[in-house]
């Protein structure tokens, strides 16, 4: 088995431990109730955590795909996101898996066509009531560059699917070995705008190109 601790910095101590499947690639809290972690695994399951159960997960979410986690974040409708659950990407591309209940057990994945590629970061705004987020993808037969891109989720009531809306594509360099870090910040003069912030991992640099403006909600 593997472990993951759950650390305080503040008790600067482990608060709780638990036993993995398999290795885990990355991790997000719950955005709305913090006693929910989710661990995503190389062998492609999520899987979710309650914290005042300590015992084991509450729940595994499969991918569909053998692949490891290389990104999850947790939106929620309470904070503009027109649904909650999880954004999941792997090194073939972005999932959504829309949470169905209150008890994080229940989860519909949807695939995003869209978002195909080798996605190495997520980043989402949670300071605004939006439903923006940045994918950044390695560079690929298809794409020489790194590309990140600026989306937003829609759902559609008719046919309760989540899909996203791609309102920027920004190109950086032509090497990304590392994971990328690349972020969403809030416009220090315009309130109403979000910064992209990337670094080309070829020249050490950052680049900030200009997005377009929030939609008001």
């Amino acid at each position: 088995t593997h472990p993951h601790h759950t650390h305080s910095f503040i008790l600067c101590s482990t608060v709780v431990s638990f036993a993995l499947p398999a290795p885990a690639w990355t991790c997000a809290w719950d955005s709305t109730f913090p006693y929910y972690v989710y661990c995503g695994l190389t062998n492609g399951q999520i899987l979710v955590f309650d914290q005042r159960n300590t015992r084991s997960h509450i729940h595994a979410l499969s991918t569909g795909r053998s692949l490891p986690l290389s990104a999850l974040h947790h939106v929620a409708r309470e904070q503009g996101a027109p649904c909650s659950g999880l954004l999941a990407g792997t090194l073939a591309g972005v999932q959504f898996h829309r949470q169905e209940d209150d008890s994080r057990q229940r989860f519909q994945t949807h695939d995003f066509p869209a978002l195909a590629g080798s996605c190495m970061w997520i980043s989402t705004h949670t300071h605004e009531r939006t439903s923006r987020f940045l994918c950044s993808f390695r560079p690929s037969e298809k794409e020489a560059r790194t590309t990140h891109l600026l989306a937003s989720l829609e759902y559609s009531t008719e046919s309760e699917t989540v899909f996203p809306s791609i309102h920027q594509r920004v190109a950086a360099g032509s090497l990304q070995k590392t994971m990328t870090r690349a972020s969403l910040l809030r416009h220090p003069d315009h309130l109403d705008k979000l910064l992209i912030a990337a670094g080309p991992e070829g020249n050490n640099t950052v680049c900030v190109p200009n997005p377009p403006p929030t939609p008001s909600t």
